[in-house]
């Protein structure tokens, strides 16, 4: 069902990143979210990201997907999720919120580690001044 969802690659390689990861783990100030079950899957293709949160077994089997931006800059992942459709922001626009991502856009993710398979994201949030670590593991 994923890959159905998921982004394409419209011919354009853009090296590791490219395709769809599951975050495995959301840390929050170094200890794991208990409120976090595996639940998002990141896809990258170009310069769109799309997140999607994927119902956790025993529900309707539903989904919801959010789309940005992203660029790789100085060692970080800059997502941009400040897109409208004819002037409306559409809630496709809005990531979820149990990302803990800050208000506004763009925003930065340092890279931690990253590799083909696997990467460690960190954001330090001025909002509420926690330190998430988004752990993603290459799904294909």
């Amino acid at each position: 069902m994923l890959t159905s969802t998921g982004c394409t690659r419209n011919n354009g390689d853009i090296g590791d990143w490219f395709g769809q990861w599951q975050q495995t783990e959301m840390l929050v100030d170094g200890a794991p979210d208990a409120e976090y079950h595996g639940q998002y899957f990141w896809m990258f293709q170009n310069d769109i990201i799309c997140i999607m949160w994927l119902a956790p077994e025993g529900y309707a089997h539903q989904s919801y997907t959010v789309y940005g931006t992203w660029s790789e800059q100085n060692g970080s992942l800059v997502l941009n999720f400040d897109h409208n459709e004819d002037g409306d922001k559409s809630s496709i626009y809005i990531p979820f919120s149990g990302l803990h991502f800050p208000a506004g856009s763009p925003f930065s993710l340092e890279i931690v580690e990253a590799g083909s398979n696997k990467c460690n994201l960190r954001l330090v949030n001025p909002d509420d001044g926690s330190t998430y670590t988004y752990v993603l593991k290459k799904r294909g």
